[in-house]
């Protein structure tokens, strides 16, 4: 998936992303209000550091911005702006692309499969 990827961002115009973003646009989908960097850093299963060069280059180009959190005003939550919404919708258009043209390729079966497998490994490691 990640060679996949590589080739769309570059053939959609996205330019400024790698696959490695995926990390912090990915652990933001089901954040809409926002999330702390910490929070970003614990789903992505990486260390706060390396989420936050992810997310300052992310705000750099539009795709996130930093915002004060309303529960604790000395902190800020991480959101995606328009620009990343849309990304966001994109990509994920894309990926389902992806896993249609695997299923024809390997059975919808086998997907439904990996899928199921790859919940199982992740839901393990959480």
């Amino acid at each position: 998936m990640s060679q996949e990827l590589a080739r769309w961002l570059v053939e959609s115009g996205y330019v400024d992303l790698q696959p490695a973003h995926s990390a912090a646009i990915q652990a933001l989908w089901t954040e809409p209000g926002g999330a702390r960097l910490t929070t970003l850093a614990r789903k992505a299963r990486m260390t706060k550091q390396s989420m936050g060069a992810l997310v300052e280059h992310l705000g750099r180009a539009g795709y996130v911005e930093r915002v004060e959190d309303p529960e604790d005003r000395r902190a800020s939550l991480v959101r995606l702006t328009a620009r990343g919404q849309a990304y966001t919708r994109e990509v994920r258009a894309f990926v389902r692309r992806v896993e249609a043209d695997w299923a024809k390729r390997v059975g919808a079966q086998r997907m439904r499969d990996l899928r199921e497998t790859l919940a199982l490994l992740v839901a393990e490691q959480a």
